[in-house]
């Protein structure tokens, strides 16, 4: 059972997403230090951050952002 999102715990997602950004960011630059892509690193962070691992975002979390990878393919296509 994971543990419940940091979120329930009064603190804002939205603090917690610019954390999660900056630490995307480093991880990609770290990845690319390593001479691996940048998505590499973009996915370690995610992998770390989501529920699946240490549970920083929680399935209601991931649901109220859920408009972010939706603006994405907006700008790309």
């Amino acid at each position: 059972m994971h543990p419940p999102a940091l979120s329930t715990y009064g603190l804002s997602a939205f603090p917690l997403l610019s954390v999660a950004a900056l630490v995307g960011f480093y991880a990609a630059y770290v990845a690319r230090w390593l001479r691996l892509p940048s998505i590499i690193g973009y996915m370690a962070a995610g992998v770390i951050f989501g529920p699946s691992l240490l549970g920083f975002f929680g399935e209601p979390d991931l649901e109220r952002f859920s408009f972010i990878p939706e603006a994405a393919l907006g700008f790309v296509a």
